[in-house]
């Protein structure tokens, strides 16, 4: 009788000491799932930051022909190169619900599901020039910039590009088309005086009404430049001589 008992505690032993190693095992392998799904939700929202925007400025060999750029019209803080940062988790908009007064707040001024970016150049050299000034997508994943809008207002006027219709039948209704599959716009101004002054405000979001907003785009970042370059013309390059 007593050697059936202790075959009893025997096994009820064993039972036990292979529970507690099932458990610590199932803790285990739940602890890991938990590290790899906390890993995976980090490189999503981090994956998912849509916009940033850097402003930077050619420099020109002669002080007679220079830029600079700023946040705010009183250039207290002039810089060569400004630098707008990320929007995270945005989604799909209309044009139409954007804010009437985007063009009117300095510096970024983010708002639900859109980025928006307002600066100044100024001629700050002695001589009046002219300059060139474009917009490039430098970072495009998983196509986001099929269903992109980027309105460009130059001192007051807006413009908005889009991508050419994926059927390549033209503009997007009420946009211009990118110059190339990475350059938004290219434009030149004449003419810029000592002391003068242009604003500049960058608004992206993602259209809700374009076709091509589907949801093979979600978790796709996009990122832009924006240069300023003095144009070496004739004229500049006598000036500079004289």
């Amino acid at each position: 009788m007593s050697r059936f008992r202790n075959r009893q505690l025997v096994s009820s032993a064993e039972d036990a000491r292979k529970y507690k190693n099932k458990m610590r095992l199932l803790r285990g392998v739940v602890g890991v799932i938990l590290v790899l799904l906390l890993a995976g939700y980090i490189a999503v929202s981090l994956y998912n930051r849509f916009g940033s925007l850097t402003v930077s400025i050619n420099r020109y060999a002669s002080t007679l022909y220079s830029l600079t750029l700023s946040e705010t019209r009183d250039f207290k803080e002039p810089s060569a190169t400004i630098t707008a940062e990320e929007v995270p988790d945005i989604t799909n908009i209309s044009g139409d619900d954007l804010p009437a007064d985007i063009d009117s707040i300095d510096g970024q001024h983010n708002g639900d599901n859109y980025f928006a970016y307002t600066f100044y150049l100024m001629n700050n050299g002695e001589n009046t020039l002219s300059y060139e000034y474009r917009l490039d997508l430098t970072s495009v994943t998983r196509d986001v910039d099929r269903a992109i809008r980027i309105r460009l207002y130059v001192d007051g006027t807006p413009t908005t590009y889009a991508r050419t219709r994926t059927d390549g039948t033209g503009a997007e209704p009420g946009t211009a088309e990118f110059r190339t599959q990475s350059t938004v716009m290219l434009a030149t101004r004449e003419n810029f005086a000592p002391g003068e002054v242009t604003k500049f405000t960058v608004v992206i979001w993602i259209e809700g009404n374009d076709p091509d907003c589907v949801d093979d785009l979600i978790g796709g970042e996009l990122k832009c430049e924006m240069r300023f370059s003095v144009i070496e013309d004739a004229g500049s390059e006598s000036a500079q001589s004289a």
